[in-house]
């Protein structure tokens, strides 16, 4: 009897585990925005090698989609430009997508002005324009020196 109840008990919790590991995770979905693709600061380090810059490392969810990223592609907060792309990792099996950048020195003002040194931190969403595309911040996309008017 003993011995019954402890095969029903194995079995029953090799079911759950097995289930468990079947059921997909909802934590973090793919993009929603086709053209941008989202992910979260994993990890920051000062520098790897000898010489070697600040970096940070992000993952994030791509689903079936292709990433149509590229190393230089320009990694954005909000809608504000803090980094370049350095290293890009595509789990196909997993579904993810995991990133590199170096981050800019300084984040800039509306003016393009440096206003104070770039601040990434571990949990923080960014995303990353898909295709190449060279969208520059909406902040900066406005000519900071008025325009002459040549008339006479």
């Amino acid at each position: 009897m003993r011995v019954q109840v402890k095969v029903i008990s194995a079995t029953l919790l090799t079911l759950a585990l097995a289930a468990w590991q079947l059921v997909p995770s909802r934590g973090q979905q793919p993009d929603s925005d086709p053209d941008r693709f989202n992910f979260v600061i994993v990890e920051s380090f000062d520098a790897k090698y000898l010489g070697d810059s600040p970096g940070h490392f992000g993952r994030g969810k791509i689903g079936q989609a292709q990433p149509d990223l590229a190393l230089g592609d320009p990694v954005f907060r909000k809608d504000s430009l803090i980094g370049k792309v350095t290293g890009i990792s595509w789990d196909r099996v997993k579904e993810n997508l995991e990133v590199e950048f170096d981050p800019e020195p300084f984040e800039l003002d509306e003016h393009g002005r440096p206003a104070a040194p770039t601040r990434v931190a571990v949990g923080e969403s960014l995303w990353i324009p898909r295709g190449g595309k060279k969208q520059q911040s909406p902040a900066n996309t406005t000519n900071s020196r008025p325009q002459r008017d040549t008339a006479p």
